[in-house]
């Protein structure tokens, strides 16, 4: 099994809930990237996988 982890540090929303990373490449095959919350609050979660087909 072959892990790498990549910390793309802190973003803000949009206003509207998005938040955008630029710069992030794939490689191929199953990508897991996860999101996670911080500050006050709730923590939340969030996890989903791209797969990136050549």
């Amino acid at each position: 099994m072959h892990q790498q982890i990549k910390e793309l540090g802190l973003r803000k929303s949009d206003g509207f809930g998005t938040f955008t990373f630029d710069n992030v490449s794939l490689r191929e095959g199953e990508n897991t990237i996860t999101a996670n919350s911080s500050g006050k609050g709730p923590k939340a979660a969030d996890t989903v996988v791209w797969t990136l087909i050549k």
